[in-house]
Formats: C-alpha cells, sequence, structure tokens
C-alpha cells in the first residue's frame, strides 16, 4: 500500500465544536383518543400521528453537489428532536435526499445525532467543518511558482498523450475487474468496462467511440471498480426504486482503492501546483473539460470502513485548501480522460498517470527526458 504522509504534513484543523439548529423542528405528537364534532375518529386521528411521526418535517434537501452531506447531519438533528424513532429517520432521510447516500452515510449521521448530548436550543444545525481558506491554498501554491499542467505531465511516468480512455483505465485496474463508463451521470451505467485477463491484451480502441463530440456533459466513470450487477439495497428503495437496485452503491464495489479529488473553489493555477505538493499516492490527475481538475489518490483500503476512516483522517485538510467535500465519496463518478465535453467545447485532457504512486509529492519525481509536442500542447 503507497504510504500516506498527508495527515502528518499538513495536519487538520482542531476540532470544531459541534452546533446545531431546532428550527423548523415538529412539536411532540400526541395521541387524542377523543374526536371532537367534525373532527377525524380517534382511529383516524391516531393513525394520522403516527403517519406524521414516521415522516416528519425535513429541511428541504439541497441538489446533489451543493452541500447533501451536510444536510443529512441536519435531517437527523431535525427527526431526534420530533421523537422519531432512530430507524424511521434514516429511512426518511434517504427518501427525501436527492442523491443515492454513500453507503452508511445515513445510518452513521443518524447514528452520531442520536447518539450524543443535546445540543444548544438555536444553535445552527450543521455538521462540523472546515471552511476553504483561499489565502492557505494560494500561499501554498506560491511555494511551487511557474509549475502548471506542462510541468505536471513532465513528470508523468506514463506519457499522457499516449493514453486512449481504454489505456487510462487499463494502467489503473486489475485484470478481470470492472469499471461502470457513463455518457450520462444519472444512469446506472452505459457501459461496463472490463479489463482482460492475465496476460491477455485490452484493445486500446475500444472505448474510442465515446471520444465523438455528442456527449453534452461529456463522459464519467465510477472510480472504484464494481461487480457490473445489480444489487438490491434497502436504504435505496424510493417510490421510483421499489426494488432499491444499484450497481452504482458501495454494495456493488469489489476493491476501494482510490479516492477522488477535485475542486471548483480554486482556479487550475492554483490548484495543480497544489496538488504536486501533497505528500499523496496520487495515481492521475486530468481536466474536467470545464474549470476544475480531478485527482485520483490511491489509498487500497481493505474495505469500506477502512476507505471512510482513510478518507476522514486528511479530508479537513484537503478541503482546507479548496478540495470538494462532496466529491470524496467511494462511488464518486469522475470525468473519463480523452473524451470531449460538448457543452464546455473542451476535450477532458489527461495530465499525469502514475499507476504505482509512492506517495512522493509531485513535484519531487523526476521529469522525463523525452516530452513530445503533443504533449505540450495538450497541456497548454
Amino acid at each position: 500500500m503507497p504510504e500516506n504522509n498527508f495527515a502528518r504534513e499538513f495536519p487538520s484543523n482542531p476540532e470544531m465544536e459541534n452546533q446545531t439548529n431546532n428550527e423548523g423542528a415538529s412539536p411532540e405528537m400526541k395521541k387524542n383518543n377523543v374526536a371532537p364534532q367534525g373532527s377525524p375518529t380517534p382511529a383516524s386521528a391516531v393513525a394520522a400521528a403516527e403517519k406524521t411521526a414516521t415522516q416528519p418535517l425535513l429541511p428541504h434537501c439541497p441538489e446533489p453537489g451543493a452541500g447533501v452531506h451536510t444536510w443529512i447531519m441536519s435531517a437527523a438533528w431535525t427527526c431526534r428532536r420530533s421523537g422519531v424513532d432512530p430507524e424511521i429517520a434514516v429511512k426518511a432521510i434517504t427518501e427525501a435526499s436527492t442523491r443515492e447516500p454513500g453507503y452508511r452515510e445515513v445510518e452513521d449521521a443518524v447514528e452520531k445525532v442520536y447518539g450524543c448530548d443535546e445540543m444548544p436550543a438555536g444553535a445552527r444545525t450543521k455538521r462540523p467543518a472546515v471552511d476553504f481558506d483561499p489565502l492557505v491554498a494560494n500561499r501554498l501554491a506560491d511555494e511551487l511558482p511557474g509549475f502548471d499542467a506542462a510541468a505536471l505531465s513532465a513528470r508523468s511516468p506514463i506519457p499522457p498523450a499516449e493514453c486512449s480512455p481504454a489505456d487510462f483505465l487499463a494502467r489503473l485496474y486489475l485484470p478481470g475487474e470492472r469499471v461502470l463508463v457513463f455518457t450520462s451521470n444519472t444512469s446506472q451505467g452505459d457501459y461496463v468496462w472490463t479489463k482482460p485477463a492475465e496476460g491477455l491484451v485490452h484493445d486500446s480502441r475500444e472505448l474510442d467511440h465515446l471520444r465523438v463530440p455528442k456527449y453534452d456533459t461529456g463522459v464519467f466513470f465510477l472510480s472504484n471498480p464494481v461487480s457490473g450487477d445489480f444489487v438490491e439495497v434497502q436504504r435505496l428503495v424510493k417510490d421510483w426504486n421499489p426494488s432499491g437496485r444499484s450497481r452504482r452503491c458501495e454494495e456493488a464495489v469489489t476493491s476501494f482503492r482510490y479516492l477522488l479529488l477535485e475542486s471548483d473553489k480554486v482556479e487550475a493555477g492554483v490548484w495543480i501546483p497544489v496538488l504536486a505538493q501533497l505528500p499523496l499516492p496520487i495515481a492521475a490527475v486530468y481536466t474536467s473539460g470545464g474549470k476544475s481538475i480531478h485527482a485520483l489518490v490511491r489509498i487500497d483500503a481493505k474495505d469500506g470502513g477502512d476507505w471512510r476512516e482513510q478518507r476522514d483522517s486528511i479530508s479537513d485538510s484537503l478541503v482546507h485548501l479548496g478540495a470538494d467535500e462532496a466529491a470524496m465519496s467511494a462511488v464518486r463518478l469522475t470525468r473519463l480522460p480523452g473524451c470531449y465535453r460538448t457543452e464546455k467545447k473542451q476535450w477532458q485532457t489527461l495530465l499525469y498517470l502514475n499507476p504505482e504512486p509512492d506517495g512522493r509529492p509531485i513535484a519531487e519525481q523526476t521529469v522525463r527526458t523525452v516530452i513530445s509536442e503533443q504533449e505540450m500542447e495538450v497541456s497548454r
């Protein structure tokens, strides 16, 4: 497993005190067995009260990528203050979420909220968080002046310009592993790419049909390998998915190998030198076909719990530098390099590829002696 020195060299901020907000909490439900004239019968009144208790008035869930994880914690506090049973809270929050929650994301939030002491009334309902500090990111970037996409590519052990989309995946995944590829990020995956068995050579052109400029939002892949089969997960049961079927959930993941870093807050000219100085085993860096730069960190976790522990040990420091906390999911979609993002009229470009990173910062790695003109061009 690549060594992870990040927590030591870039320590996270001190823990912030938990805060919450009881605004919007429902009053305690009371069952009335005496029905005044014109009121529902006692039985129907009880049924109505029970329905309200099992469907608490939750705060509005934001769109995916706009703070759903924070909302989950807020919703858990609303359920607790409303006297809702924890199991019912998990179901209600999952159903109200605007995206598929991560593995045990809701369960962990509910357990944390229901298991801790009551928070002061009137405080904000917000998960303790570290704020992005642009001064810190800029200061770190200033320590590596002039380090741009070309400098990043020059330190890539594998020449980025020589990799097709299939070549890219074949370098990062093991024989027999499957990767979901998407032309629509709301689907369950349009293709299941499989790396050939040991001793067989993959077809470099296998995914070249995705390179044509016809996909408005570009092409994505799920960062960790999956079985490729649908599984039925109770926490994913919703009106539009009554069986909870999915093949892009954590239960379908076969190896918790990668953690995705991306930032929409930091411009590329700052984010690239920041990434280059992180003492993390970064396996790949590529553009989104938009303003952000994505990086895959190889953590080789033994399971989902280990993956979350490793993520949590470094996430505060990364968020402080500008990383998107919502992107740090084991089943996060990311951009497939070598494909075209039509809506932005830009390529999703591979800048750096090192399938066996050792944890040394990219900036400290050896510069390749031969840099092609094509590499220089795509890095500009």
